[in-house]
């Protein structure tokens, strides 16, 4: 078992690294359903649809064309595809989603940085 390193993380739209990114989180969820009925002794379940979100941080500078991408589609509300959290070299997530937040901080005596949640458009894949 090896232990992975976060500086070995990078996030990729269309296999372009968006530059400056200090760190990614994502949450995948299913939902469960309740399957018991009456004369049950014990409650039964089922999977049902699954969900995923996430956020990530950077240090924001919109110039950068990739970072600029995501303030411009985020402010038209538009669908990202093709973007890629990576683990290290091999491993990543990867699917479409929506940013539903972008935080801008304009900090005195500190650098500018970016705050941004989603919501996945989809299946959410892992390779």
């Amino acid at each position: 078992m090896s232990i992975q390193k976060g500086r070995s993380g990078a996030v990729k739209k269309n296999s372009i690294a968006i530059a400056q990114v200090q760190n990614w989180k994502i949450d995948s969820s299913v939902d469960i359903k309740d399957t018991t009925c009456l004369g049950d002794v014990s409650k039964g379940k089922m999977a049902d649809l699954l969900d995923w979100k996430g956020t990530m941080d950077l240090l924001f500078d919109p110039s950068i064309t990739e970072q600029g991408a995501l303030q411009t589609a985020h402010l038209a509300g538009q669908v990202l595809s093709d973007v890629e959290f990576f683990l290290n070299a091999s491993n990543k997530y990867s699917g479409s989603l929506i940013i539903t937040t972008m935080s801008v901080s304009v900090p005195v005596g500190d650098l500018v940085k970016a705050s941004v949640s989603f919501e996945g458009d989809g299946v959410l894949t892992y390779n």
